[in-house]
């Protein structure tokens, strides 16, 4: 009889056998269809508000979400933050040698100028009486960035011509401001300041604007859709003269500005996140 080999052999079988097509490779699953503007970018913050610090006197605000490393790092400083009004309050309503400080008064406001995405942007209004001739009316900003949990490096964010830093301190909070006159955004600002007002405050506001220390000091704007701008330089007897005007988003992109502040801006004008109250919280944040 004659032998077949057996590799022979399994090569003919295999012959013999149809043809198996490779296994099928899954079609690759669409790209997703771009999210719309409101989507594309994070949610806005849900802020709540401690009990007031004592009457008229409100909190600062705290981030209730999103939770992360940075926004209790937010939450940390705002509390600092209101330690020191508590401190300064205190000093206020006593005299040099300990006894109470007759008719002293102290209100304190907080508006939200914008509560996220990527930015918390905050007005602190305080009006003191401390004694003395007269009152104190104290106004600031701070805006924090929400991917550090620092106050805002404006230098990271806007072009090198509007951040020429030129005074920088820490206000009656310990927050820190920090004041710009570079010349391109000195002369934008004088024209458009000069411009939102009557001719007759033209006149009595024409030295105010022509000396030559303005400064201007920066916060985001969600209601009015842009960067807030506003000298905070002149003395007392003229801060009615002190406009502020708004650096639209369009025109921070046309001179520069990284997207990643643009864009939050325009998220926040669409959501509305501006102004509203922040809910009660049931004890004081920490």
């Amino acid at each position: 009889m004659k032998t077949v080999p057996v590799v022979a052999l399994a090569l003919a079988l295999a012959a013999c056998e149809p043809a198996q097509s490779p296994p099928a490779v899954p079609p690759a699953a669409p790209a997703p269809a771009p999210p719309p503007l409101a989507a594309a970018r994070s949610t806005p913050l849900t802020l709540t508000r401690p009990p007031p610090l004592a009457k008229e006197v409100e909190a600062f605000p705290r981030i209730s979400t999103p939770v992360s490393p940075y926004a209790a790092r937010i939450n940390l400083t705002l509390a600092a933050a209101d330690s020191r009004i508590r401190a300064e309050i205190a000093d206020c309503k006593t005299t040099d040698d300990g006894a109470p400080e007759p008719n002293a008064s102290w209100e304190r406001n907080l508006l939200t100028k914008m509560g996220g995405p990527a930015f918390l942007s905050l007005l602190d209004s305080n009006f003191a009486f401390c004694g003395g001739a007269y009152p104190n009316a104290m106004r600031s900003f701070v805006t924090f960035d929400l991917s550090t949990g620092a106050p805002i490096d404006w230098a990271s964010y806007l072009p090198a011509d509007l951040t020429a830093l030129v005074r920088a301190f820490d206000d009656i909070n310990g927050l820190p401001v920090r004041q710009y006159s570079a010349p391109a955004l000195i002369a934008w600002y004088r024209q458009a300041a000069l411009a939102k007002i009557d001719e007759e405050m033209r006149r009595d506001c024409a030295e105010a604007y022509a000396r030559e220390d303005l400064s201007v000091v920066f916060w985001l704007d969600a209601k009015e859709g842009g960067l807030g701008v506003q000298t905070d330089a002149f003395p007392h007897a003229i801060q009615a003269c002190a406009e502020t005007v708004i650096l639209t988003t369009a025109e921070l992109r046309r001179r520069g500005a990284k997207p990643a502040l643009t864009d939050a801006i325009d998220a926040a004008h669409e959501a509305g996140v501006w102004a509203a109250k922040p809910a009660p919280a049931r004890s004081a944040a920490p």
